[in-house]
């Protein structure tokens, strides 16, 4: 068996289970984030996480990751981090969305790095053909 790629890897589990957990016990999951008026929208975030997990996943163990899947994870986890970092220094996301936006951003330098890898890999290779 192919090893994963490593972030990929560790990003499905993390969006799995951030994904899965609103959804199997929200009432510890507000008791950690803090509570919510809306709990459709929870849900529904909820469902848009887990469906990137599998995305994740599906990356993992591909031998070459596309660059589209790249370009998913980046705006998917800079979203993420952008309105949660945002929230949070407006006093209205507690602090555990503070240390999500820090996550979320690691993940995302790992998708920028990969799309620049990839555009400078197909640059070496076009000089080499031409």
């Amino acid at each position: 068996m192919k090893s994963p790629h490593l972030i990929p890897l560790i990003q499905g589990i993390y969006f799995l289970i951030t994904g899965v957990w609103p959804l199997v016990h929200l009432k510890s999951f507000m008791e950690v984030t803090g509570p919510k008026t809306d709990i459709w929208l929870v849900q529904t975030v909820a469902v848009l996480i887990l469906s990137f997990s599998i995305l994740f996943f599906y990356v993992a163990f591909k031998k070459r990751i596309v660059p589209i899947y790249a370009l998913m994870g980046a705006t998917s986890t800079f979203g993420l981090a952008v309105i949660e970092l945002y929230y949070y220094l407006q006093g209205t996301l507690k602090w555990v969305y503070f240390i999500d936006s820090a996550i979320e951003m690691v993940f995302f330098i790992y998708w920028l790095w990969y799309l620049l890898y990839y555009r400078r890999k197909k640059k070496y290779k076009a000089n080499l053909i031409s």
